[in-house]
């Protein structure tokens, strides 16, 4: 297939971080026209600005739309040698948006590599499934009275069980392009990369918990206070560098602004976008919610989960979600003069690890290569018209 343009559909702005991992620098050093189309109008884009550093690139990368009907414009203008990558939830995207992919000549599908284990399938009641059915439903019932692609053209993804739940999907007409997880793309990246510290620790994945930006951006209230947050953390952090002898060590969360305030964690080292290396050479990690905790079952890393009472209920079950995918419950390190047993927070097991990978991380028939260089190497081999 000789492409002309790959256009990534995405919701948040663009910052140097998705570059990367969304395979745009790599596309752009094989000599491939990229565009990217923000639509973050759908998610108060002017707020996304405020609180967001966004990568600006030189030249006409980067569109930004307004509103819906100028995006349907320019999707009705795509050609046949066009490729589409959605960067968002297939539910995200309203119908007349999906309407007008449909009878565009573009190829177009769904990213959707994952992240971390889909908390959201852990939360459906009876009422959400049923509004899901009735959603699909709707989708094909007006894609066949209307004679558009019922199903997607395309699905790039990790494994089977990373494929969207909600989206029209046919295994006979929609290409599954299966990679992996973006996580295994850096432990690919990172196999012969030199240590970043010379000496035993303990990694503490941070998720920036108290000052996440998305709070603000959604409008949300704050999970919990940081005066409530920190100074547990750092006794438990006290206490676990007591027993064991070796500092806990600060992977710093991607969104962070620890340079911009007082070190929160009483000095300990804090460390930004080298998660992966630090995790592998760790002796093991402490952990809440971080979407890095894939890099423990990818290392093999003893994982505990750490649990403050004080936390709101919500992001409380998001962590016993995640602890119970690696046979974990989660400590509750808010409890005084709780006594822990060290032997059974750090067993791991095998049948979870091994479980979550494969539904998760990695399918056992994937290539052992970068994402995007197995989605452009399927690009070239594709006939489509």
């Amino acid at each position: 297939m000789t492409i002309r343009n790959i256009i990534y559909i995405v919701e948040n702005p663009p910052d140097q971080r998705d570059f990367e991992r969304f395979g745009i620098n790599y596309l752009l050093e094989q000599k491939e026209e990229i565009k990217i189309w923000d639509i973050s109008f759908i998610k108060r884009g002017d707020i996304f600005d405020t609180f967001y550093q966004v990568e600006k690139k030189e030249g006409k990368i980067i569109r930004k739309f307004k509103e819906e009907q100028e995006l349907v414009e320019a999707i009705q203008k795509l050609g046949s040698k066009d490729v589409v990558v959605i960067v968002l939830p297939y539910s995200s995207l309203r119908k007349e948006i999906w309407d007008a992919l449909s009878f565009s000549k573009a190829y177009y599908g769904l990213l959707n590599n994952g992240g971390l284990c889909p908390m959201e399938y852990f939360h459906w009641n009876l009422i959400r499934l049923l509004r899901l059915v009735r959603h699909v439903k709707k989708f094909l019932k007006n894609r066949v009275k209307t004679k558009g692609k019922i199903f997607l053209p395309f699905v790039l993804t990790g494994t089977r069980h990373t494929l969207p739940k909600d989206a029209p999907i046919n295994i006979r007409k929609t290409d599954i392009i299966y990679s992996h997880n973006f996580d295994y793309d850096i432990y690919l990246k990172n196999i012969n990369k030199k240590p970043v510290l010379q000496y035993k620790y303990i990694l503490f994945l941070d998720c920036f918990l108290p000052h996440h930006p998305d709070y603000n951006i959604l409008k949300r209230e704050k999970p919990v206070e940081p005066e409530e947050y920190y100074p547990h953390l750092n006794l438990f952090f006290q206490k676990v560098e007591k027993h064991f002898g070796f500092p806990v060590v600060i992977a710093a969360h991607p969104r962070s602004y620890y340079e911009k305030m007082e070190n929160p964690f009483e000095g300990r080292l804090i460390l930004r976008k080298e998660t992966a290396v630090l995790v592998r050479d760790s002796e093991f990690v402490l952990s809440q919610m971080s979407f890095s905790s894939n890099f423990a079952n990818i290392y093999h890393k003893s994982v505990i989960f750490v649990d403050i009472g004080s936390i709101r209920n919500r992001e409380r079950r998001q962590i016993g979600v995640q602890a119970s995918w690696f046979g974990k419950s989660p400590l509750d390190i808010g409890k005084k003069n709780k006594t822990i047993n060290w032997l059974k927070e750090l067993k791991i097991s095998e049948r979870h690890y091994r479980e979550y990978k494969e539904k998760y991380i990695k399918t056992a028939h994937s290539l052992e290569k970068n994402t995007w260089v197995i989605f452009h190497e399927f690009l070239k081999n594709l006939r489509w018209s």
